[in-house]
């Protein structure tokens, strides 16, 4: 495990995290984090048990002629071993530059949704306090919508006397 990683997966804070998931999603975020803190441990574990291999004790038991050279070969091989260090900086990068897209979306989609509700509650303190159906008159009508006056009015300008449903009909019944 290269530093950078070690320190990423060991940087979480998992009290923040949990305190910021819903209900439905906390226990999925605790499997994680179990599964986690077990994948710490047996990396630790591993690191410990590593063996050592005693090249000096094989030398003695096998014969030098024959194996020597092949042991000296082997050790050299193994005593100069470095893993692989794979830099996911780059990828990291990436990671948190679609982070930072998806929380500016999430953060657009939601003052949408508090718009949307603005709206709607304004609509609904609108029609709590109308009168009652019987009580309206035209005016009121048009207070509490007034998109249907331009329709009404263009509707009468045309000539247009006919409801939506006679107008369905009609369209019905020439086709």
């Amino acid at each position: 495990m290269s530093s950078g990683i070690g320190k990423v997966a060991g940087s979480v804070d998992w009290t923040r995290v949990l305190s910021r998931c819903n209900p439905q999603v906390r226990k999925g975020v605790m499997d994680l984090r179990a599964h986690h803190e077990d994948l710490r441990r047996q990396i630790a574990d591993a690191k410990s048990s590593v063996p050592k291999l005693d090249f000096d004790y094989y030398k003695s038991k096998l014969p030098s002629k024959e194996y020597g050279t092949m042991l000296s070969e082997m050790e050299g091989k193994v005593k100069g071993f470095q893993p692989t260090k794979t830099d996911y900086s780059d990828k990291l990068k990436v990671l948190e530059n679609e982070k930072q897209t998806q929380l500016q979306e999430a953060s657009a989609f939601l003052n949408k949704l508090e718009g949307d509700v603005q709206a709607l509650k304004a609509q609904l303190d609108k029609l709590r306090s109308a009168k009652p159906v019987e009580q309206m008159t035209v005016d009121d009508v048009y207070e509490l919508n007034p998109e249907y006056k331009e329709k009404i009015y263009t509707a009468i300008k045309n000539d247009n006397w006919a409801t939506e449903e006679e107008k369905d009909t009609d369209h019905k019944a020439h086709h």
